[in-house]
């Protein structure tokens, strides 16, 4: 669900100029053509809620539900110094310095992993073509050899010297 709604996103931005442009004429052409103008007007205001949707109702909804998961495991001692959540909310991954575990949660899969630093093999932040940065933990669990996490770019400085302080 979330990755349809990460797809969707940059396609309503690109109907939204056209929309807007037809929105405008038929207020502008309303005393003329009262039927047609209302009609094209209520599609507009139709897919300006979908928009208000996508944009400000799906991104809260996907991260309380990741927020609900992470919580469970914070209920059982897990205290989280460094936290990242990826940018379509649906991953995960908090680290407790304290008792030296990290958590990885997966909305997509519906799970939640914790692990010991012991079991982590390396860490690494990948930048690509894409705007946001992979942050990449490679670890030692049977099912979970890597772990990819994308992350705002604004974050990278902020990251690395988390984890250098974690990790070394």
């Amino acid at each position: 669900m979330n990755i349809i709604w990460w797809v969707l996103r940059p396609f309503y931005w690109l109907g939204l100029l056209p929309v807007i442009a037809v929105f405008l004429v038929a207020c502008v052409q309303f005393s003329r053509d009262t039927d047609v103008s209302l009609g094209i007007m209520a599609i507009a205001l139709v897919y300006f809620g979908i928009g208000y949707l996508l944009f400000a109702v799906a991104p809260r909804y996907f991260k309380s539900r990741l927020d609900r998961m992470v919580e469970k495991v914070k209920l059982t001692g897990f205290n989280p110094s460094h936290e990242a959540v990826s940018v379509m909310f649906n991953r995960y991954v908090g680290f407790d310095a304290a008792a030296k575990k990290a958590l990885y949660v997966d909305v997509n899969l519906n799970s939640a992993t914790v692990i010991d630093f012991d079991q982590v093999s390396s860490w690494e932040l990948v930048p690509d073509k894409s705007p946001h940065l992979l942050f990449k933990l490679v670890t030692r669990v049977p099912n979970l050899h890597e772990i990819g996490v994308r992350i705002k770019a604004n974050q990278f400085g902020a990251w690395k010297s988390d984890m250098h302080s974690l990790f070394g």
